[in-house]
Order: structure tokens, then sequence, then C-alpha cells
């Protein structure tokens, strides 16, 4: 939660399903692995990727910090997955277009990383997703201007209309 209750898993519904409605007006086919506020297992998540055959997988988050001025974003790849070329550069291209769309994040802070950072065998649906995954942190909802910018769907819409360029 963030400074005055704003639930992360809230925000990034609202984003994916925003997301949602880009790609599919482009086009695209879009499986959401939830669409209300429920808790899915990491496995579920896989496998509803792996019987809708999905040729991406995106996971969108929000970080927390115990900083109240932390606010940039960051992309995770698996290092390594067999697909770690295509996830690397996906992850480069949310990036770039998250840090263009969204300039009062910190910029020098934002970043592509491989997931090994943060855990030695990495994250499970980047690792076990069988095609080409990211791990997106969009920003910091445990800022307080952040979690307050987040409250506004018109910026929600913009966080949804940077990962649909990139």
């Amino acid at each position: 939660r963030g400074p005055t209750g704003l639930r992360e898993a809230v925000i990034n519904l609202e984003t994916s399903i925003r997301l949602k409605s880009l790609l599919e007006d482009a086009g695209a086919i879009v499986i959401l692995t939830r669409d209300s506020d429920q808790l899915l297992s990491l496995e579920e998540r896989m496998e509803i990727s792996r019987v809708n055959n999905a040729d991406i997988f995106l996971s969108i988050h929000h970080n927390s910090s115990t900083a109240d001025s932390a606010n940039y974003t960051s992309t995770w790849y698996h290092q390594d997955h067999p697909l770690r070329d295509a996830s690397l550069d996906l992850a480069r291209e949310l990036a770039l277009s998250l840090s263009r769309s969204l300039p009062h994040l910190n910029q020098k802070a934002s970043g592509t990383y491989s997931d090994h950072l943060m855990y030695d065998e990495g994250f499970y649906v980047l690792r076990e997703s069988s095609v080409p995954a990211v791990l997106l942190e969009c920003s910091f909802f445990s800022n307080p201007a952040e979690e307050d910018r987040l409250r506004n769907p018109e910026y929600n819409q913009q966080i949804a209309e940077a990962i649909f360029e990139g």
C-alpha cells in the first residue's frame, strides 16, 4: 500500500486494462491473467500464458521503497532464458518509452536489468515463460507525489500509452 493506502494490485490492474484496450484497438489479441482484483499464483499466470499461446508476456507492477523520494522505472528480463535477446530488446524499448513519457521520474535511476540482480534464480514469471517476457516497474507508488498521480485516470492512461508505444 502507498502512503495513503492505494494498493499496488489496483494500480497494476488499471494500467493493464488500459493497455489491453490500446492493444486491442491496434488489432492485438490480449489475454489478461486477471481482469478483477483477485489473487492468482505465479504458476496460474504462467499456465494462462501457455494455454493461450502468448507471443509475449508482460508483468506490470509499480514499485515500493522505504525512501519516499524514490521514483523511477525499471524493466527486468531473465538473463538465462533461451529467448533472452528478444526479452532484453523488448525491455529496453519499454524502458525508453516509459522514460520519455514520464519525464518527472528520476531518469538517472531508470534502466533495464537482469532479474539475477534481485534473486539468484531470477523472477519466476520471467524464468518460466515460454515466450519473451518482461517485468515492468512503472514507478514507485510509495512516493507520496507519485501515489497521488496514480489516482488520476489520465495519468494511468499516460502510463498505458507509454507501454503501448514501447
